[in-house]
């Protein structure tokens, strides 16, 4: 079930008809893409990848990360691939695979070597302040969207710009507040 529903934009907007769920719907979806390419995603999603450059920690590219379904590796002396799951502990913080070392040794290590990660990535349950910028922003684009027929109440013509929103892109300022606890690390997403 997606994190914020077509249902919980009407009942936040005071909505009881249906004549605008197609557009409200659309302005949802942008919301929750626009917020998820900050935080990661939002309703859990199944991510496989390949690793090919390993150590003992591999790091995931999608946060947050719910859990590990299976590792397996491919070995670079080319035997059949390896179920190597149980011997990998994930740090769901960091989103780093760390495997442990047992006999004194870490196998199938070398060029060549591959390493399938099947993993969930998302957020359960979703955080209330995350649900609530969703719901705010989607009501912003509304009503910005609905002030085109409205009387101008804006500042006035000689008024200056509106300030830089930098990397924020569309998002309200006290929407991006809310996300602040959620942000992703730098270089992930």
């Amino acid at each position: 079930m997606p994190a914020v529903t077509l249902s919980d934009v009407k009942a936040n907007l005071n909505m009881t008809s249906s004549a605008n769920d197609f557009e409200l719907s659309d302005m949802l979806t942008d919301a929750t893409t626009a917020i998820e390419n900050l935080v990661g995603p939002l309703d859990a999603v199944a991510v496989t990848e390949e690793f090919d450059e390993h150590g003992r920690n591999i790091v995931l590219s999608r946060m947050p990360v719910l859990s590990v379904s299976s590792v397996f590796i491919e070995p670079w002396l080319g035997s059949a691939p390896v179920d190597d799951t149980v011997a990998w502990r994930l740090n769901r913080t960091t989103g780093v695979l760390r495997r442990l070392v047992t006999g004194g040794g870490f196998p199938y290590i070398g060029r060549g070597s591959i390493f399938t990660v099947t993993y969930m990535s998302g957020r359960s349950p979703v955080p209330g302040p995350i649900r609530r910028a969703v719901l705010m922003q989607t009501a912003r684009m509304w009503l910005t969207q609905r002030s085109a027929t409205q009387p101008n109440r804006g500042p006035g013509p000689n008024a200056p710009p509106p300030s830089y929103l930098g990397a924020q892109g569309f998002l309200d300022s006290d929407v991006t507040a809310l996300l602040v606890p959620y942000l992703l690390p730098p270089g992930v997403g």
